[in-house]
């Protein structure tokens, strides 16, 4: 899932996650 982007760099997850749940919330 979001570990692919975020090798280590927990910021990175977080950004992804809340870019995937605004995504997601389109549809």
């Amino acid at each position: 899932e979001v570990i692919l982007y975020g090798v280590g760099n927990v910021s990175n997850v977080v950004i992804v996650k809340i870019f995937f749940l605004y995504y997601a919330s389109l549809y």
